[in-house]
């Protein structure tokens, strides 16, 4: 950013404003390797309680090692503990170095996201990442479009 185009921080200082706040949910396991889901509730219920948006799907919840039912399974059992509280849930798609930017899969995961009533958090790819700096920024506003609908 340019020095005669630097943003003031002292101006965009809102007196009085609510502090909103996002915390990223764990998602346990018993001990033989099932997802406690009991304990999951309880965890959702108190980051609620304490004021804090929940984050589901993050990297707190494995997000990289769930397949796509257990991330649907973790999106349904969101809503229905939090009833119509907001949440924010990561769209996360995994590929490898050297992979094209995978926006039919980036759409999956934001239009299931949405479908729970969460906002999406779109993690990076190496498809996404690994671009011209116009190109990431074209495919975010590509997916920006994406979650807006």
């Amino acid at each position: 950013m340019a020095a005669d185009t630097m943003i003031d921080p002292v101006q965009l200082i809102r007196p009085r404003r609510k502090i909103e706040g996002i915390s990223a949910v764990l998602l346990p396991y018993t001990d033989v390797g099932e997802i406690d889901w009991h304990a999951f509730d309880s965890l959702l219920t108190r980051t609620l309680e304490a004021g804090l948006t929940p984050a589901v799907n993050m990297d707190t919840g494995y997000v990289n090692l769930l397949d796509a039912q257990t991330r649907r399974q973790v999106l349904k059992r969101t809503r229905a503990v939090l009833g119509e509280g907001p949440f924010v849930a990561g769209a996360f798609v995994a590929d490898h170095p050297g992979d094209s930017f995978a926006f039919d899969r980036y759409a999956e995961e934001i239009e299931a996201i949405a479908s729970a009533g969460g906002t999406p958090v779109i993690f990076q790819s190496y498809g996404l990442a690994h671009q011209t700096d116009e190109a990431i920024i074209g495919n975010y506003q590509q997916i920006a479009g994406a979650c807006e609908q």
